[in-house]
């Protein structure tokens, strides 16, 4: 006999449902807060049809998208979630041709809850992952999307998201993502399982402490100046599975190094991340990360010039 689904679990079952009925503009009515906020580093929306309206690229280019939440970690108030999106790049639209492949990407989010309705989230996609499986550059691609972007930088919910550390793995883990991006080698060390696994923006698979720390230091060189703030931090427990654990955080700052984005180029870029881990007993086993390269690209190519 299965278990009995939690209020937030009933909800985000209602959001996968909302994908795959496609009937996207009322069902977000439904399913958000009438004053709902919805926020990403690409800006914010507070309409159901702003929503629907930045989501139909992918619609177009993937008529049969789905969604599925791989996780999610319940706060006072609120959630944090991971979905994977899936289905078969068959439609015209921005990303070109159609070629057929079955392609998959990861997406995250962090909100507020009013009355089993989303009031505030801020959301991170990786569409980069996407890209990557229909041959295109994401470097490039993002040319086109300069224009997407808020002139002031993203948008700060900081204030509306509930979860300070719930729980001792909220605030370990809080504390791990801060020492990778100072000292990423050293943490990875202490605190990851030697055969530790992290899936990274880009679709990019890391098996192991060396190829780990690799990701973290690339990512903290293109941003050696930047300010980090951790934003949210949640721990969980539960029978049958290992402790795991949710932050939301952001790097504020300047392109100013050699690292994962070429050559610095002096703009002034946040990364919005959200990162999830589950333990072991010898440490961190997997560490499951989301930011948009795309928007990272966009930021820079703004600031170069070099944007259509």
């Amino acid at each position: 006999m299965g278990r009995t689904r939690t209020a937030t679990e009933d909800l985000l079952a209602r959001i996968e449902q909302t994908w795959l009925r496609r009937d996207l503009g009322q069902r977000l009515l439904v399913l958000s807060h009438p004053e709902a906020r919805l926020a990403s580093d690409w800006g914010m929306v507070s309409d159901p049809g702003e929503a629907e309206l930045a989501l139909l690229p992918l619609l177009q280019a993937m008529p049969d998208l789905s969604l599925m939440t791989e996780d999610l970690f319940p706060a006072d108030g609120g959630v944090a979630a991971r979905f994977l999106l899936s289905g078969r790049h068959d439609g015209e639209g921005p990303m070109g041709v159609p070629t057929g492949q079955a392609v998959w990407f990861r997406a995250g989010a962090a909100a507020l809850l009013t009355g089993g309705r989303v009031a505030a989230a801020f959301v991170v996609q990786d569409q980069a992952a996407l890209l990557a499986q229909i041959g295109i550059d994401a470097c490039d691609y993002a040319r086109h999307l300069v224009g997407d972007l808020p002139p002031a930088g993203p948008p700060d919910l900081e204030l509306a998201l509930p979860g300070g550390a719930a729980g001792q793995w909220g605030q370990v883990w809080g504390e791990i993502v801060q020492s990778l991006l100072t000292d990423g080698p050293a943490t990875i060390d202490a605190q990851y399982d030697p055969a530790c696994l992290l899936d990274a923006p880009g679709g990019i698979r890391a098996h192991g402490r060396r190829d780990v720390a690799d990701h973290w230091v690339q990512l903290r060189a293109a941003f050696p100046s930047a300010r980090l703030r951790v934003l949210q931090a949640i721990g969980r427990e539960d029978r049958l599975m290992p402790p795991r654990a949710s932050v939301l955080w952001r790097l504020e700052g300047r392109h100013d190094g050699w690292g994962a984005f070429g050559e610095p180029t002096g703009a002034t870029v946040h990364v919005t991340g959200l990162s999830q881990a589950e333990f072991g007993p010898d440490g961190v086993r997997r560490d499951v990360v989301l930011y948009d390269p795309l928007a990272i690209w966009a930021q820079i190519h703004r600031h170069t010039g070099l944007g259509d």
